[in-house]
């Protein structure tokens, strides 16, 4: 198992500045310290791939990041997903391919919507369907 030396990104809520800090220093309290006194999120795109096999105080650091950071259950269980290797069937690669055109259908909020639970960043000026039927095909 590898050490916690890995440095994750952080946000801050208030002012959007990013900062590194390390694996056990998320754990620590120090980090409760800090999220009272300025509120920050966890917001790392390679996290599953930094904490992966990392070990802090005898523990895997997964669980403890899930357990005292709630939200990361998703990032890192859709990270998990990610990996997996698809083995859909034609029939199943038709049925997606059916949703995808009922999708573009959709009014833009619902576009919206699936872009954001994707993770997928657009002008949020844009008024035109098409641009955000585009960006869902193409997502």
């Amino acid at each position: 198992m590898k050490p916690a030396i890995e440095k994750i990104e952080i946000v801050f809520q208030s002012n959007g500045k990013r900062k590194k800090m390390l694996v056990s220093w998320l754990l620590s309290q120090s980090a409760d310290w800090a999220m009272d006194a300025n509120p920050f999120i966890v917001q790392d795109a390679k996290l599953a791939e930094k904490i992966e096999g990392v070990e802090f105080g005898g523990r895997p650091v997964k669980p403890q990041l899930i357990a005292k950071y709630h939200y990361l259950k998703t990032v890192l269980d859709e990270a998990v997903e990610d990996l997996r290797v698809d083995y859909t069937t034609e029939d199943e690669t038709e049925a997606s391919e059916h949703q995808v055109e009922e999708t573009l259908s959709s009014d833009i909020d619902e576009l919206k919507g699936i872009l954001e639970s994707k993770g997928v960043k657009y002008d949020k000026r844009k008024k035109s369907i098409e641009y955000f039927q585009e960006l869902v095909k193409n997502s």
